[in-house]
């Protein structure tokens, strides 16, 4: 038996008759709309019946073109609806409507569909989601269809494990060079949700330190040329703004919130460059890049129209649930963000790269300062620097105790390279040597 969700006239966006498609929120209630009709498809296809899913297309004059089963449990997790064409359309042809709309659920508790949808669930956080079949039949319908009648005719859009699919399809589809306009409800972001965390000065710490943590660590085990191509693709697709909403309640989406506030503010506070690796990378794919595996992080993105679902949200089904977005009277939040951090004068205007150099000298004060200096001289901050040049007359070799006093000279390149000042003083702080300015050492 179909429940209440289900059923359009019990719970659907009945009052919108009329379809204003340069409204955004009527645009937002027709895209859940259509996601939802996937849901139902697969509702009545378990039951063998054709009566809870046409209401949900038909009331925005679609009808469905296509299905996608998934072998593995014999499921419908999407469909492409084709928008009719009519007299009566008139005035939405005018609105440029989409012509297609290519739609995803997400998991269903069900127990015909749980187990791959779980799997699935399980395979997106450990960032092999376009390993599956579901994603792999994605992939191609999207394509077919982009050939067929371009991507400005079409829409994504998806539901929690329906939006990491939509999610990372858009992504792949950038990358051929097509945009499509992409509508993602309730998108997981594989991580500890912090935003669910009530102490904003603990969660500005936490971000803090995670990016940090993620800056030196991209730092030490990617290449040059690794981190190249990483900025590379993240610039690619900096001009493709999905639409994504959330629920600050959701644990499973929230952190969306924070992970493009945090860039922002860390940007803000002048420290560009850990920021920008650290909105690139995630910890997991960190730790499996030097494995050879696929690793750029699945849900991370660099652009966004994000929306906040604030109005009061009663638990957690309700926050992570699809109901809330095809409803008319929600209060929510609005932000744009647009990844920008080459076009914010790193690069000259010739396309080459603008180099500064900085001169430092670091005090050596450890009780076996000798040898670690003496491991250092070779040392060259991962290509970012010359060898360190030891001053051999103002040191105390022999008892190993004292100072001496080392001269560094690096090169940062502004346009691609980490921020050389952070991760010197972290290598310095982890090394229990002191950084002192040039001028002090004539004091000693």
């Amino acid at each position: 038996m179909a429940s209440e969700r289900e059923i359009f006239s019990d719970s659907g966006p009945v009052d919108l008759t009329a379809v204003d498609w340069n409204n955004p929120q009527h645009r937002r209630i027709v895209a859940v709309s259509l996601v939802q009709g996937t849901y139902c498809m697969q509702h009545d296809r378990r039951h063998n019946l054709q009566a809870v899913a046409p209401p949900w297309w038909e009331s925005f004059n679609f009808k469905p073109v296509e299905e996608l089963y998934d072998e593995h449990d014999c499921s419908i997790f999407g469909a492409i609806f084709e928008f009719n064409i009519t007299t009566s359309c008139v005035n939405s042809l005018r609105q440029k409507p989409p012509r297609y709309v290519i739609a995803f659920r997400g998991t269903t508790i069900k127990t015909d569909t749980i187990k791959q949808d779980l799997k699935l669930d399980f395979q997106f956080i450990q960032n092999k989601l376009q390993q599956s079949t579901r994603f792999q039949l994605a992939m191609q319908a999207v394509e077919y269809w982009v050939s067929r009648v371009g991507a400005p005719n079409i829409w994504l859009a998806g539901h929690s494990l329906g939006s990491a699919i939509a999610l990372v399809v858009g992504k792949n589809m950038v990358k051929e060079g097509f945009y499509i306009e992409t509508y993602l409800f309730n998108p997981p972001f594989a991580s500890f949700p912090i935003e669910l965390l009530k102490n904003e000065n603990l969660k500005r710490v936490i971000r803090f330190t995670n990016s940090v943590m993620k800056a030196g660590v991209a730092v030490t085990r990617r290449s040059q040329y690794q981190r190249s191509q990483i900025d590379h693709s993240f610039n690619v697709l900096s001009g493709w703004i999905p639409y994504l909403f959330v629920n600050p309640l959701d644990p499973i989406c929230a952190e969306y919130i924070g992970y493009f506030e945090h860039r922002e503010n860390m940007v803000e506070a002048g420290v560009r460059n850990i920021a920008r690796h650290a909105t690139q990378n995630s910890l997991g794919s960190l730790i499996f890049c030097g494995t050879g595996k696929d690793s750029e992080p699945s849900h991370l993105i660099p652009s966004a129209y994000l929306t906040i679902n604030v109005s009061p949200t009663q638990d957690l089904k309700q926050a992570h649930g699809i109901k809330q977005w095809w409803k008319q009277n929600i209060n929510c939040q609005f932000k744009q963000y647009q990844y920008r951090f080459l076009s914010s004068g790193l690069n000259n205007s010739s396309g080459g790269e603008r180099s500064l150099w900085h001169e430092v000298t670091i005090i050596i004060v450890a009780s076996n300062a000798a040898t670690r200096a003496n491991s250092l001289i070779n040392f060259d901050l991962l290509g970012m620097c010359s060898p360190l040049n030891i001053d051999h007359t103002r040191s105390n070799w022999a008892s190993g105790i004292g100072w001496l006093i080392a001269s560094l000279t690096w090169k940062e390149t502004l346009s691609a390279s980490p921020w050389a000042e952070a991760r010197a003083s972290a290598f310095w702080t982890w090394t229990g040597l002191r950084v002192m300015p040039w001028h002090w050492a004539s004091y000693f």
